[in-house]
């Protein structure tokens, strides 16, 4: 609904299903276009796929995270990584 009201892209990222995926939607003339990627997936084959499926999820996540509690000022320069 925020991409319709708004008439931009939104993105978000969401943990379903055992699986990390980013929504992007984008209002377009005739209605609203979802695009979906998934990002991570839990390996329940075993613990040791288990375990690393979850520091997958994890890392992720926790990207997100970071992104969304620190976002750059607007116009501010950032030296590169």
């Amino acid at each position: 609904s925020e991409a319709r009201s708004t008439g931009k892209k939104v993105e978000s990222v969401v943990f379903y299903a055992g699986r990390v995926k980013r929504l992007v939607a984008v209002p377009a003339a005739d209605g609203l276009a979802v695009h979906i990627e998934q990002l991570a997936e839990l390996d329940v084959t075993n613990l040791g796929t288990l375990a690393e499926s979850l520091r997958q999820v994890e890392a992720v996540l926790g990207a997100r995270v970071r992104e969304q509690l620190d976002p750059p000022a607007p116009g501010s320069r950032q030296a590169p990584p």
